[in-house]
């Protein structure tokens, strides 16, 4: 496939080497034209001739004649002879237009890559026939100020137009059904998006880091907005969600830092993690979803995490049908959302849906309609209104809505645990949780609480827990063992659901469980916790996939293997692999959201593609000290990860390792990696500098596209040394970074 590249370089050689001025000054004899900079890199701007003279500082020169030729477009034929499809373009001219046809039969599709980095392109006519934008089309077209789509595009593919950094509008056409992953990613001088009522699908990133964007019109059709979709767009002011959303995905307007006005008109089923994270300006949302409960860990979600709270405060509108799940405004009770004053429109009769986990420590005002007749008691006790009500009856709007201690001593955070009786491995323990006033000493609610299970079972060569005594009969592990064809060993084939904390026995009948077979714990519900004993050897492909409420794992000692998306989409905060583990599949923890920490043993030697993708939550990695090489993909999209120690064991980075780690500031390759894969670091728009050693001699095209603010490039070699290095297109941040030479790698 044809890769333009819109620069060239020349070079010149001054003799003798060992001369000690070596300065040569680069100019243009029309920079209309062409102009040069200082590395003899020559950057065309229109047709035409031009003369680039290098010159010494004694005053000998030498000159070439480049002529800039008008480009054409380059075509290839479907497998079926068909359609044709525009494959390429060679040349500078700013404005191109593709035709309907071409030798007679309709253009159909522009291809990937097609006029990838093409930094002269201004503008672009795509006709009716074209139904697709492939992957990476436009990505790195700088100068791509407008683009306007005619009817039959039915698909823009992912990163079609990522980086397009000058692109202002873009009209879409009806008969556009999908938008892929991050395919306007970057475009930071887009200024506004409107989307026809045909689009049905928008990807992960689509719209990240589109800085100028300041309004999204969104299709009545569109039912899911996906993870990160609009991050980082920090002058969209106003958010309003048609009928048909349904869920909101992880990060999907975080650090929306300019949005004020936030109205949600449809039944919201899964508020992702994290959805509204840092939208620090918010003043206004007006809520009509009647879903009373959603997908996901209410308590962990982070959902408006410091929404409103560097301006005067949120007032929140709930409709007449309005209904708000627990814990919407609970970001683990933690930088809370500044939410000021609830209205509740006219029409309702009842309120009832704020729960206890709503903290609400800045609500001062709450205006209910007329129609209200009945306030449910203590919905709004976690409050500053609640704090400055006095003692005694409390009213809203002349309905009663509870009973305030008269010595003014009592809150809800006077509960106090009283009966306790300790959980252990074989029961779950249970307390009263008692509110009453400290000074009359009056009691004024009284709960049994329940204890989670508080240890693992552990069991002996007799099956005998020695923590409780029970026998693994009797303490009921939940899980489903089936013998081996051979009656050599028995595998873990499933498991019951809502068992809570799983213990697999080491045996049973004298036979050992070595093996914990593909689907055993496949999204069963209700288990939090799986305790392998050392007799696992093996965890087969899917074994917990989407496992959601699984939090904690503690892998054996004598584990040996684990397959592709074992724990796929858990919930898991901190993964140990043991030495003993010498192979992991593909994708083992991929979307583990919540996961935070990882410590790789040293038996492996190669990680998978994908292992962590989407980790969002990823901060500490602790990789094996025996690794050789990365898969794919491995950490792409770990948006928190901003540090990681390679071992010097490294050979192999692998491709789109660090993709989209957006918070990466800074990464030292290890002495023996040669090469640096395409876009192994492509959108870490955070990294600021890397180290690279002498051994490196390829950096493939986009390996560190759309690094914005990397500053420095620490090199182990010298210049010399450094210009023999085959950089492939799209790097203009690492070409463009301050140099030290003759660095120490660690």
């Amino acid at each position: 496939m044809y890769r333009y590249q819109p620069d060239f370089y020349l070079s010149v050689y001054v003799s003798p080497y060992e001369a000690t001025d070596r300065t040569v000054t680069w100019t243009s004899s029309d920079e209309s034209i062409a102009t040069v900079n200082d590395q003899g890199v020559v950057d065309a701007k229109s047709l035409g001739t031009v003369t680039i003279t290098a010159t010494a500082n004694n005053g000998i020169c030498a000159s070439c004649t480049l002529t800039i030729k008008a480009g054409e477009l380059q075509y290839e034929m479907t497998y079926d002879s068909s359609f044709y499809y525009v494959s390429g373009y060679t040349g500078y001219e700013p404005h191109v237009e593709i035709p309907n046809l071409y030798d007679g039969l309709r253009v159909i599709k522009i291809a990937p890559y097609a006029f990838l980095n093409h930094s002269h392109l201004e503008s672009i006519i795509i006709p009716n026939s074209v139904e697709e934008i492939g992957v990476e089309a436009f990505k790195g077209c700088t100068s791509l100020e407008s683009i306007v789509l005619n009817e039959g595009v039915e698909v823009i593919g992912s990163y079609a137009f990522a980086g397009c950094t000058s692109l202002k509008t873009v009209t879409l056409n009806e008969g556009l059904t999908t938008i892929y992953n991050n395919a306007f990613d970057g475009c930071t001088a887009l200024e506004g998006i409107s989307f026809p009522n045909s689009l049905t699908h928008i990807g992960n990133m689509a719209f990240r880091h589109a800085d100028s964007l300041e309004y999204v019109n969104f299709s009545n059709n569109l039912s899911e907005i996906g993870n990160a979709t609009f991050q980082y767009c920090v002058n969209l002011k106003e958010i309003q969600l048609p009928s048909n959303i349904t869920s909101i995905g992880n990060s999907a307007f975080s650090f929306c830092s300019g949005l004020k006005t936030l109205k949600i008109f449809g039944d919201v089923q899964s508020f992702g993690n994290s959805a509204f994270y840092e939208c620090r300006s918010i003043e206004e949302i007006y809520y009509n979803s009647s879903v009373d409960s959603y997908l996901g860990d209410s308590a962990n979600n982070y959902i408006f995490y410091n929404a409103g709270v560097d301006g005067q405060g949120i007032t929140l509108t709930v409709s007449a049908r309005g209904i708000i799940p627990d814990g919407l405004f609970d970001p683990h009770a933690e930088n809370l959302p500044k939410l000021t004053k609830i209205v509740v429109e006219d029409g309702a009769t009842s309120v009832n849906y704020f729960t206890n986990r709503n903290y609400l420590p800045y609500l001062t005002e709450i205006s209910l309609t007329d129609s209200v007749t009945e306030i449910s008691p203590g919905i709004f006790n976690n409050s500053l209104w609640w704090e400055n009500c006095d003692v005694g009856s409390v009213y809203i709007n002349d309905v009663f809505y509870g009973y305030k201690c008269y010595c003014n001593e009592v809150t809800p955070s006077n509960a106090i645990e009283e009966n306790l009786v300790e959980s252990t491995c074989a029961k779950e323990g249970t307390y009263d949780s008692v509110i009453y006033c400290v000074i009359c000493n009056v009691e004024l609610s009284r709960e049994q609480m329940t204890l989670p299970l508080s240890v693992f079972h552990d069991y002996d060569n007799n099956n005998k827990c020695l923590n409780c005594g029970l026998s693994y009969y009797e303490s009921s592990s939940a899980v489903s063992l089936t013998l081996t064809d051979d009656g050599s060993a028995y595998k873990v084939t499933g498991c019951r659901k809502d068992a809570g904390h799983v213990v697999i026995p080491s045996s049973y009948n004298g036979i050992p469980v070595t093996t914990v077979a593909s689907y055993a714990f496949k999204q069963k519900s209700g288990i939090y916790s799986i305790a392998f004993p050392d007799s696992i050897k093996v965890i087969e492909d899917s074994a917990a996939y989407e496992c959601y409420d699984l939090e904690a794992v503690r892998f054996s000692n004598g584990l040996e293997r684990i397959g592709s998306l074992a724990f796929w989409k858990c919930s898991l905060k901190e993964v140990v692999i043991p030495d003993s583990v010498t192979t992991v599949g593909n994708e083992v923890f991929a979307h583990c959201y919540d996961l935070k920490r990882v410590v790789i043993g040293n038996g492996i030697k190669h990680l998978g593609n994908s292992m962590f993708v989407a980790c969002l939550g990823l901060t500490d990695v602790v990789l094996s000290e025996n690794l050789e090489s990365f898969g794919s993909a491995v950490f792409l999209s770990c948006d928190s990860l901003t540090n990681i120690e390679l071992p010097d064991s490294l050979t192999d980075l692998g491709k789109r390792t660090f993709s989209s780690c957006s918070n990466l500031e800074s990464i030292v390759i290890p002495n023996g990696v040669t090469l640096i894969a395409t876009e192994t670091f492509d959108n870490c728009d955070s990294l600021k500098s890397v180290t690279i050693p002498i051994s490196v001699t390829t950096i493939e095209s986009n390996a560190f596209s759309i690094c914005e603010a990397l500053e420095t490039v620490n090199y182990a070699g010298d210049q010399a040394q450094w210009d023999n290095i085959s950089i492939g297109v799209g790097n203009s941040a690492i070409e463009e970074a301050t140099f030290n030479y003759n660095c120490v790698l660690k």
